[in-house]
């Protein structure tokens, strides 16, 4: 067995030999790699250029002499001999470990600096690699070989017989085939007819170095537990008790802390800061959201204008009710109440501890929330980049995910239960019901559950139907006070807003796909305006400037489909756009985990080696930010293909994604069919609306993350189980969490009950009776009021000019509006701008003109432009204030605006740029250099 495995390692040494000799003579660096790495002679790098040739020279005829050695006998007895020490030291499992750890190491490296150079800015690197690549590709096979030559010699090829083998690396095979056809088909980025709406980027990244030091503080905290485990008994719940709620505060406040080091920086959902005041302000949906909140500060209402004509809709009112009453705590300013939503958050990743705890073991649980923070981190650390939401936004994201664990662990725990009473299920029902008015899309959990349910209590149906009627009810608990609201206001019942998710799954069924206009037709302007997805450029400015129709042609390439009309297709093409959708979304799970060693990068090498590895990667540790633009993946070109500096760690992601699935299946088979049914619900969902990766895969991508853990932490077990010495079983070494139900006397069940019903309606009561409890800040009595006495009071500070003005304007179509101004910016014509809010959600569509914007929450919800190009000296975030101009669809184009002090007297006074004698009614006229103003 030995003299047949050293001869057929001969073979393979002699194949990858031949290989590399054939590689290197049939696939040279060309002409064109040869003058491109010349370019840079001028810059005196003729002895860089030298020194790589002669090491590919060198490293061909190092190859070629292998060859010559291994063809001679003497090679057999020699590598005989090693193989015999080898024999003798792999019976030490401390130096076996370290012997397979340093073949699979170099290996690695190997295959990265194997692969094709493409990628690499410098071009003497890439033919630095086009010269080496034999050499690099010989060693891979070599290590290969050497590593299974050390395991037939060991006596250990037995261990790809065991089914703990055997069934990850079919897991593997299948997901790793599955990935390769769906990444060479290209689906989720085909052309087909129509806009390709909501293809994010990938979301928030983690990096190479950061999971290898989460791994280790994983693995001191492995070692604490086993300490610990050998101090008590491991029947000693009060001690482990105390344990794990040590380990919840550690969690805690390094989330807090982490997330809390860096400033806030934009995003998408961020606004750069502006002039007058240089703050940040939230934009696009999270703008939304806080706009909401604020109405209902200021009014008393739960008010979001959304372009239709239902005003009085509240959206999302778990979130926008949960923010106000922040803005209450700390204040109006967004960074007044960023602490407190990070120190709200950072329950997230000990949600993922307890979650990831039960269904495998608090070391993956530990590691797993050591992830979700750093990820988190990443996300805040990128400015401009929108790979997702992170904790400092105002998003509805991570508070549903939230809730989605609190209610999975909360039926876990009670699956698992000896006793499962209703308890548990009326809770978690009110759990679900929250999140729903968070998110309503956390409904699909009932699905799961009831699945998970029905498979687990085919043989109580009593209990089964019991349970799943008192986590019905549980909802209906938390959500039918708001739905009355809903109910009472506008005479419609629905729970978030009509006709949003469901319309759009709505359109999916119906085959209706928005249909692309022709090169020759033609759009007009406030068509444009109509569309959801437009967002202004400086591609887009010039377009704006006239009321004319505008060519098709003349817009850019990707805005020709959003000015469209509905129109059916076919069913073939919209099955394709879905199955574009949920590919992008599988494809993506993995992608964010570590993809590209830039350790490994002879470009990152290079810099490094001379000192500019800060200026270049943001530090020997690189940064995310210089992390993602490594890649594709987070470019709005990216074809769908996975570069080669991805691939071997996307191979190893997918291992260990796979081991984790076969690990957390054999520990806790209910909680692996949760994460598979709620990954899948999910990414079905979002794919049948249209929508994939960034946020709308966030929701569901932790499960991803927390099979990764288990995987990883598996294999971490496993090394220490050999360096150890230890011949227990991995089952013994899990001492995973076991929470228990309180088990209530049956004279305090009915009581109880009745408690945490009634506190699940008090919940789902708190947003309504919001609107009750905060009362009307700006009455219509007041501004009538203050009206009076800036038109008639002879004490106002207005000339009698001016007085006749506003009221000559005020009787030709003019209105006033009265309440509490936010977000108060200034813009200037021609600026590159970071902004991204929709024109779907009421503000103006500005056209490259100078203007200081603000919203008003008060008699009307508004959003106000007053085209000036002085920046007003003072107006502060939250001030009230008084403003006469044309209101439309939600749009004030104003043509003053009053500053009220706390005792609403006038303190400042800002005047449109125009003159008195061109303001005589409504519409306002615009000026030649200004732009037109196109309103909703």
């Amino acid at each position: 067995m030995k003299k047949l495995a050293i001869r057929l390692y001969l073979l393979l040494i002699i194949l990858a030999g031949l290989t590399a000799l054939g590689f290197f003579f049939f696939h040279p660096p060309t002409v064109g790699d040869a003058f491109a790495a010349f370019e840079n002679a001028y810059q005196g790098e003729f002895r860089k250029i030298a020194v790589l040739f002669l090491a590919g020279f060198v490293g061909a005829i190092l190859i070629f002499a292998a060859l010559v050695l291994i063809l001679s006998f003497l090679m057999e007895k020699w590598l005989g001999e090693w193989v015999n020490k080898i024999g003798v030291l792999s019976e030490k499992r401390k130096v076996f470990i370290i012997l397979i750890s340093v073949i699979l190491l170099a290996s690695f490296v190997a295959g990265q600096f194997s692969l094709p150079a493409d990628y690499l800015e410098d071009p003497l690197h890439r033919l630095f690699l086009r010269v080496t690549q034999p050499v690099f590709i010989f060693i891979f096979v070599l290590s290969i070989g050497t590593l299974f030559l050390v395991l037939a010699v060991s006596g250990k090829m037995k261990i790809f017989l065991r089914p703990d083998f055997l069934w990850p690396a079919l897991i593997f095979l299948i997901l790793l085939g599955a990935g390769a056809i769906l990444v060479k088909s290209r689906f989720g980025y085909k052309q087909i007819s129509g806009p390709r709406p909501q293809f994010d980027v990938a979301g928030n990244p983690l990096l190479g170095y950061q999971v290898i030091f989460a791994a280790a503080v994983a693995g001191i905290f492995f070692l604490l537990k086993r300490f610990l485990v050998k101090r008590w008994r491991r029947e000693d719940q009060g001690l482990w008790k105390v344990f794990d709620l040590g380990t919840v505060i550690l969690v805690l406040l390094l989330s807090f802390f982490l997330w809390n080091s860096e400033p806030l920086q934009p995003h998408t959902f961020v606004d750069q800061p502006r002039p007058p005041n240089y703050e940040m302000y939230p934009d696009s949906d999270a703008l939304l959201y806080d706009r909401t909140a604020q109405s209902l500060l200021a009014k008393g209402r739960f008010l979001t204008y959304l372009g239709d004509e239902k005003p009085d809709i509240g959206l999302r009112p778990g979130l926008t009710f949960y923010q106000a009453i922040l803005h209450t705590i700390a204040g109006l300013a967004y960074r007044d109440i960023v602490p407190f939503q990070l120190l709200i958050f950072s329950f997230l990743p000990v949600l993922i501890y307890i979650f990831a705890s039960l269904v495998h073991t608090r070391t993956t649980g530990f590691f797993a929330a050591l992830l979700i923070m750093i990820r988190d981190f990443n996300g805040q650390v990128m400015p401009n980049i929108d790979a997702g939401v992170h904790a400092k936004l105002l998003e509805s994201e991570i508070p549903m995910i939230m809730g989605m664990l609190l209610f999975l662990i909360i039926f876990l725990v009670w699956l698992r239960s000896e006793r499962r009473g209703v308890l548990l299920p009326l809770l978690g029902g009110g759990i679900l019901g929250w999140s729903m008015l968070i998110r309503l899309e956390s409904v699909l959990l009932i699905p799961v559950a009831g699945l998970m349910a029905l498979v687990t209590l085919w043989d109580k149906k009593t209990i089964l139907l019991k349970s799943s009627g008192f986590l019905i009810f549980g909802v209906i608990l938390v959500i039918s006070p708001w739905m009355y609201r809903n109910w009472y206001y506008t005479g419609d019942i629905y729970l978030n807003r009509p006709d949003n998710r469901i319309g759009l799954l709505r359109e999916s069924f119906q085959r209706l796909r928005e249909e692309i206009r022709g090169e020759g037709s033609f759009i007009y302007p406030e068509e444009i305006g109509r569309s959801r997805d437009f967002r202004e450029s400086e591609q887009t400015a010039s377009i704006h400037k006239g009321h004319g129709p505008i060519q098709a042609s003349a817009l850019p390439r990707n805005m020709r489909g959003l000015s469209t009309v509905i129109h059916e297709i076919s069913e073939e093409d919209l099955n394709i756009s879905i199955l574009d959708h949920l590919t992008n979304n599988l494809v993506q799970s993995v992608i964010s985990l570590p993809s590209n060693p830039l350790f490994l990068n002879v470009d990152y090498l290079s810099k490094a080696a001379i000192g500019k590895a800060e200026r270049y990667y943001g530090g020997l540790l690189y940064s995310p930010e210089k992390y993602v633009r490594s890649l594709p993946y987070w470019w709005n070109e990216w074809d769908g293909s996975i570069p080669p500096q991805s691939f071997l760690l996307v191979i190893v992601n997918i291992f260990l994604i796979s081991n984790g699935i076969f690990v957390i299946f054999r520990h806790e088979k209910r909680g692996f069919w949760l994460l598979l049914m709620l990954y899948g619900v999910f990414v079905g969902l979002y794919s049948l609306i249209r929508r994939s990766g960034g946020r709308s895969l966030q929701i569901s991508d932790w499960v991803v993350l927390v099979f990764y853990s288990a995987g990883l932490m598996n294999l971490f077990y496993r090394v220490w189980v050999c360096l150890s010495n230890h011949s227990e079983g991995l089952i013994s070494l899990r001492s995973d969490l076991r929470l228990k139900v309180l088990d209530l006397p049956d004279h305090y069940s009915g009581y109880v009950m009745g408690c945490v019903a009634l506190g699940l309606l008090f919940l789902g009561s708190l947003p309504p009776l919001a609107e009750v409890v905060f009362h009307d800040q700006y009455p219509e009595t007041e501004m009538e009021k203050q009206l009076r006495y800036i038109l008639d009071d002879r004490k106002a500070r207005f000339p009698e000019e001016q007085r006749k003005v506003l009221k000559s304007f005020l009787d030709n179509g003019g209105e006033a509006v009265y309440g509490r101004a936010l977000y108060p910016r200034q813009f200037f014509a021609g600026e590159t701008t970071l902004e991204t809010k929709s024109s779907f959600y009421g503000p103006m569509q500005r056209r490259g003109m100078s203007r200081f914007e603000f919203f008003v929450a008060g008699t009307k919800n508004v959003w106000g432009v007053l085209k000036r190009e002085d920046t007003p000296q003072v107006f502060p975030h939250g001030v009230s204030i008084l403003s006469i101009g044309c209101e439309m669809g939600g749009n004030l184009d104003a043509i003053v605006v009053l500053l009220l002090n706390e005792e609403n007297e006038i303190q400042e006074i800002y005047w449109r740029d125009s003159d008195l004698d061109e303001i005589v009614g409504c519409p306002l006229p615009q000026s030649e250099n200004s732009g037109s103003i196109d309103m909703k």
